[in-house]
């Protein structure tokens, strides 16, 4: 059985290393943490593709359904249906950083379709148009 003092012992070592990785001070990192544990999610506490196009859509004002579904792919880790809180809280977190190496990072990944590590003319065109 997990304890109280476990589950905070845990979020603190989230919020810690997100702020480390992000470079936010901290309490924003527990702010959106706090508002990504708050959003509509699916039954088994995930951020399905509906839920983090309307997020996009309204926190972002990103509005291409398939520029946002390849961040969706993008952000997830494993490939599964959806992403976790922790996933949602660092991509919004990597949106919010001042650090612009990793944010050129993300947006190739988010390019990069096929994943050759290359972006080809096709896949600008498409996620552009």
């Amino acid at each position: 059985m997990t304890s109280f003092k476990m589950i905070m012992e845990n979020s603190e070592r989230l919020i810690n290393r997100l702020a480390d990785n992000s470079g936010l001070e901290k309490w924003m990192v527990e702010n959106i943490l706090q508002y990504a544990n708050q959003m509509p999610k699916q039954k088994g506490g995930d951020v399905d593709l509906l839920i983090f196009m309307a997020q996009m859509s309204r926190q972002f004002d990103l509005n291409s359904v398939i520029l946002i579904q390849s961040m969706y792919e993008t952000l997830k880790k494993a490939k599964t249906q959806s992403m976790t809180v922790e996933e949602y809280a660092r991509a919004i977190c990597l949106f919010l950083s001042d650090d612009l190496d990793s944010k050129v990072e993300f947006v190739f990944r988010v390019y990069d379709v096929n994943h050759d590590g290359m972006v080809e003319w096709h896949e600008l065109y498409t996620l552009l148009r």
